[in-house]
Order: structure tokens, then sequence, then C-alpha cells
């Protein structure tokens, strides 16, 4: 491994944009900024109210405005090692995961922890937020997942062995905070509703292990599996 990695801000629209009707491609990418960091980064988030970023580097949870190199630290370190970190859209709060099974809700406005949850005692590997909702999901190692609300501490849904491996990704549908997207190294795309006790009201079955997925828009998600990209209806 390298003694830095980097964290560089790519403008796709500048100069030499090539279109046609099929595929949209670049032939040149201009670089707005590159930051060396010492340390991996093990997450990058974008505010784009805020105009700024939030990544992680083991115990600390880091920021930058957009168009500046100056480094910040958004937060006090942790004890524990850092998984995962997401934004609501408002930009005022947050939520973050732990190696040590904690989840926590920070506020961003006064940089302080609002909520602390222990929920497990694995690895939290993924988590989300909800933007008009005291909800959060948060997806973790042993293939569990839980979908809680911070403010009465109260579990909506919770299902062990959701996943038989490692969950890479989880988030709140767009449109509703009733369902949920997950995915995992052991192949599956799941979707859960919230009102329901079983969860799991739909399983896509991948050819590979699913590392990401984006939703495109009510109807339809993306994955990236192996060296393959995989749309859903």
């Amino acid at each position: 491994m390298s003694e830095y990695q980097r964290i560089g801000i790519t403008d796709f629209n500048k100069n030499n944009q090539v279109k046609n009707s099929e595929t949209k491609t670049w032939t040149r990418m201009e670089n707005v900024f590159n930051i060396k960091l010492l340390k991996p980064c093990n997450y990058l988030n974008y505010n784009p109210k805020k105009k700024c970023y939030f990544y992680g580097q083991d115990m600390s949870i880091c920021m930058i405005f957009s168009g500046s190199n100056k480094l910040q630290n958004a937060f006090t370190k942790e004890k524990n090692i850092i998984n995962c970190f997401s934004l609501r859209k408002d930009g005022c709060l947050g939520v973050y995961g732990t190696e040590e099974g904690e989840t926590k809700i920070l506020s961003l406005t006064h940089k302080s922890i609002l909520k602390s949850f222990k929920i497990s005692n694995s690895n939290i590997d993924c988590v989300d937020i909800v933007d008009k909702k005291p909800l959060i999901s948060i997806g973790s190692s042993d293939g569990s997942i839980v979908v809680q609300d911070f403010t009465s501490e109260k579990s909506i849904l919770s299902l062990k062995n959701c996943h038989k491996d490692f969950i890479k990704k989880i988030f709140f549908e767009k449109s509703s905070s009733e369902t949920v997207y997950s995915c995992s190294l052991d192949k599956y795309i799941n979707i859960l509703d919230v009102r329901e006790k079983k969860g799991i009201v739909k399983s896509y079955l991948s050819d590979y292990e699913v590392y990401d997925l984006v939703q495109i828009n009510e109807n339809i998600i993306c994955s990236a599996s192996g060296k393959c990209l995989y749309l859903f209806d």
C-alpha cells in the first residue's frame, strides 16, 4: 500500500464532451482539486447544500469545502474505527457505525453526538438516514439489518441473517421511508418493507458478489457486481 491515499474531485462536464444515442462518454476529465491523505479513506460523502465533502480515516470524520484544499476535522476522534457514514440531505444530521457495533447520530451543526446505540456485537458496515423522519437503517457484518427510530430508540424492524455475508450497502427508497434496499457479498439484493414482520418482500440473485447499489428512480435499481452492472425493474 502506498504511503498516502488521495481524494480527487473531477469535473466530468468540462471540455470535449462526446455523446451518442446510447452512451455518454468523456474524452477528457479535468481535476478540480486533488488532496494527499496520510491514511486510506474509508468512505466519502458530499453535501450539495453545504457544498462540502465528508470522508473517513480510521477513527476520525473529516470534512473539506468544495473548491478548497484545506482539510478540516468535523468531529472529535472516536475510540473505535468508523466503518461507514451517511448524511441527511439537509446537512444537519449524520449517522455513522463503528467496528464495535455502535451506531451514533451526529449533529453536524453543533459537531456533537445526539444519540448512541449498541445494537450489534459485529461491525456496522453500512448505514443510512431518512430526510424527514427520525429513522436510520443499519447493516452489520453478521448479515443483520435494523431500522431504528433514533428519537424513541425503538427498533421498527430487526432481521437476523437477512444476508449470509457482509452487507455492502443499505439505503431507504427515495420516495418512501417504508422501503429499504440492501446488497451483500452473498450475491443477493433484498428489498424490505418495514411494515412487514418478515421484512424481505423481494430478493434478486446476482451472478457475482454485489458491492454497490444505486436507485435510479422508483422502478429501477442498478447494482455493481463483479465486472458487470445490472439494472432491475
